[in-house]
């Protein structure tokens, strides 16, 4: 296990959608949690070199598209989005592997 999924909250319920507004990305919707309803999509993901250690510096920045998110809960958020893609992330690996 990487060190950043043993520091993660588990994701809440999500679900990718198309959102007609966003065009040329995958949104995602928070469906459970103290963010429901909020939609968004990730702009740019990056992954550092792995240098052979347990873990990989991963940035990312993202707009939401749909919902509210105070200054206060910001730092919150991003820790929901962080667990959400890398949930994501995961299953990718998981289906890449199974090929």
């Amino acid at each position: 296990m990487s060190k950043l999924a043993s520091t993660l909250k588990p994701p809440p319920k999500y679900k990718a959608i198309l959102n007609d507004h966003v065009k040329d990305f995958t949104c995602i919707r928070i469906i459970d949690g103290k963010f429901k309803n909020v939609e968004y999509h990730y702009d740019t993901i990056k992954m550092g070199e792995d240098d052979g250690s347990d873990s990989v510096p991963l940035t990312f920045t993202y707009q939401i598209v749909r919902g509210n998110i105070s200054e206060a809960q910001t730092s919150k958020f991003c820790d929901t989005i962080a667990s959400i893609l890398f949930d994501v992330i995961l299953s990718m690996k998981e289906k890449v592997k199974d090929v």
